[in-house]
């Protein structure tokens, strides 16, 4: 009970200190310093559960990461985004993306360009359907689950290759954007490997 007294005389001092530096506004400066750092901090701190649904099927757990953002080609006027979806039963998952393209493509492969490891996979088409002035584009991929892992682990944003039967379009994503999405999955492969 003494301990609970003294924890709440040592409070109101605090508060009585912060209340007289805020009067004062000598060290309003620091306060607001420290106080966004520890705001900024918390923010930080995702909570990874939205960005995924887990199913459980007979031959174990059914991941479904939501779509990533960002990928765009401004030379080619086209953008794409991606969902992944893993059975954790598998050693691979299967990447689904959305190229919207200004033309009908075929697309061939797609590949993470990175200076340390590069991966590519073969693609299947879903549809190519109209999207307003362009074409979105749905196709299928597999990647091994390491590969995957080692991609968002990287420091720097890979770009993005899409081979198709016309051309090669190389996409990026922002360095800001890549460091937060990245985040996000690296977060669900850790959690769905330990599970």
């Amino acid at each position: 009970m003494l301990q609970v007294f003294w924890e709440f005389l040592r409070n109101i001092k605090f508060m009585s200190t912060v209340n007289n530096f805020l009067k004062r506004g000598r060290n309003l400066p620091l306060f607001f310093i420290l106080f966004s750092a520890f705001l900024g901090g918390s923010l930080n701190a995702q909570k990874i559960s939205k960005y995924y649904t887990v199913m459980s099927q007979k031959s174990g757990n059914l991941y479904y990461i939501e779509p990533e953002y960002g990928f765009t080609s401004k030379k080619d006027k086209c953008d794409l985004t991606f969902d992944m979806t893993y059975l954790s039963s598998d050693d691979s998952l299967i990447l689904n993306f959305s190229l919207i393209h200004p033309e009908i493509i075929e697309i061939d492969s797609i590949a993470f360009l990175q200076d340390e490891k590069s991966i590519s996979s073969s693609t299947q088409k879903i549809f190519i359907e109209d999207e307003k002035k362009s074409w979105e584009h749905r196709y299928a991929s597999h990647f091994s689950m390491e590969d995957i892992n080692d991609t968002f682990l990287q420091e720097n944003s890979p770009r993005l290759a899409i081979y198709s039967d016309q051309s090669t379009l190389i996409m990026t994503m922002k360095q800001n954007h890549w460091k937060k999405e990245s985040d996000i999955v690296s977060k669900i492969i850790r959690m769905i490997q330990v599970n």
